[in-house]
């Protein structure tokens, strides 16, 4: 069958089985006639065979050299139930099926293994909507709505074309090629262009002083290494424009014409949590460098770098997450357009989107959730309650104040639900009063590490 939520699936049918109780007992047997039936079919999972061959049925469009690869297993291996049971799970886990199975024939010491795949019904063209909405009492209500489009297995190397449309706050169009080079896809290169507008309060202190139209178009090149199943190292170059349009004149603030832009770039990436969106275990850590270079076209020479850490801990029902942030300009003077920017109820509850913005800056939070209840244990939807505590500070702020780090708190109601992940959350920091937060399905961007797609 399918192993990837046997966990869950499993107190779903004990529940089943508990609530038919008194039906079922009529099928019941004595323990020792049960032990005595039982015997003669058991199969402890130390007991190796030595597999005949291995034949993989179901493939269409995936190709059969990756599936294998991924197997690791072929005429002469040596394996036992448990070891085949985590094969199975490496296959699945690729993300190209709805279900694995396997099955033994022949000789029992020296088994024919068949593997049956039933690749995902959703392929070869897989078009997803996406709304996102944040609204605030201290800023105006931002919504992003999104139109994700995937081709996988676009040829027998596994070719991903990705294209992306979104209205809203940040409005972008984006169409990339990620081409795996090898049969175990370990190696790849990732060609894309890049269009975006953001919309964005600039804040002096407290108060929202201005609006700015951040604008930015590029193509890149990009190739990597994929790590393990977690991790994933890449560096690439980009070319084109980046412009920052101020809609109000304020004093101080300048209005920057789309001008050139290109450079460098590394990232690093570790991830192996069980879920995206309110994790219940694993760690996520992302750093992030960048260097403009005039001879890929940028206006000015400068670098940064950003990273993050983030542990996601089960306590019992209820959840922990620990989360680390922080960037520095290593040389040269950042444009307005690449200045860090902190606040958000992602980044930090109790600040509008974009409040802080600086050359330097650190961050830390911890939360803690209860869980309420569960909506549906099988797809991980549940309901939680709890508190976050968090501390910041920015450095070479643009409004040119010098503050103490900030710190503040939060109360925050939410989950998984059939909607998509909705928080509302009470919030007060030490520069802030109280004010209230509401969030709906995808997280607005807010221009920092702690965005998914960043």
């Amino acid at each position: 069958g399918s192993f990837g939520r046997v966990a869950d699936a499993i107190p779903l049918g004990r529940q089943a089985a508990e609530e038919h109780r008194d039906e079922l007992r009529r099928y019941s047997l004595p323990e020792d006639e049960y032990r005595a039936w039982r015997e003669p079919s058991r199969r402890p999972d130390t007991r190796q065979v030595l597999l005949a061959d291995v034949t993989v049925n179901g493939l269409e469009r995936v190709d059969e050299a990756y599936v294998r690869s991924s197997l690791s297993l072929q005429a002469g291996s040596v394996v036992n139930q448990k070891q085949l049971a985590t094969a199975m799970n490496r296959v699945f886990d690729l993300g190209d099926f709805d279900g694995v199975q396997y099955t033994l024939t022949g000789d029992p010491r020296n088994p024919l293994l068949t593997v049956n795949v039933s690749e995902k019904s959703s392929g070869p063209n897989i078009l997803r909507f996406d709304l996102g909405l944040a609204a605030s009492t201290l800023d105006s209500t931002a919504f992003v709505l999104t139109a994700d489009y995937l081709r996988p297995w676009i040829n027998a190397r596994g070719g991903e074309l990705h294209g992306v449309l979104q209205l809203g706050r940040t409005s972008l169009g984006q169409l990339s090629l990620y081409q795996p080079l090898d049969r175990r896809h370990r190696w790849f290169v990732e060609p894309g262009a890049l269009l975006m507008r953001s919309t964005e309060d600039i804040y002096y202190g407290s108060d929202a002083a201005t609006r700015y139209n951040f604008d930015s178009g590029y193509v890149y090149l990009e190739g990597g290494r994929v790590i393990g199943s977690s991790a994933e190292l890449r560096l690439g170059l980009r070319s084109g424009f980046q412009g920052a349009e101020r809609d109000i004149a304020a004093p101080g603030l300048p209005n920057i014409d789309n001008e050139g832009y290109g450079g460098l770039t590394a990232g690093l990436t570790y991830d192996n949590r069980d879920r995206n969106a309110l994790a219940t275990r694993g760690w996520l850590g992302r750093l992030r460098y960048y260097r403009a270079l005039d001879g890929l076209g940028s206006e000015a020479e400068y670098d940064k770098v950003e990273g993050m850490v983030l542990q996601a801990l089960p306590v019992f029902s209820d959840l922990v997450q620990l989360r680390a942030s922080g960037g520095a300009t290593l040389d040269g003077e950042l444009p307005l357009y690449e200045y860090f920017t902190i606040g958000g109820p992602r980044s930090f509850p109790g600040l509008g989107l974009g409040e802080l913005r600086g050359t330097s800056y650190w961050a830390g939070s911890a939360t803690y959730l209860h869980k309420i209840g569960d909506i549906n244990t099988l797809f991980g939807q549940s309901l939680y309650f709890g508190a976050e505590v968090a501390a910041a500070d920015m450095s070479g702020r643009i409004d040119g104040l010098y503050e103490p780090s900030i710190v503040g708190g939060a109360l925050m109601l939410g989950g998984r639900t059939p909607l998509g992940p909705i928080t509302l959350s009470i919030a007060t920091t030490s520069v802030e009063d109280v004010s209230v937060f509401f969030t709906l399905g995808r997280p607005i961007e807010e221009r920092n590490i702690t965005d998914d797609d960043y």
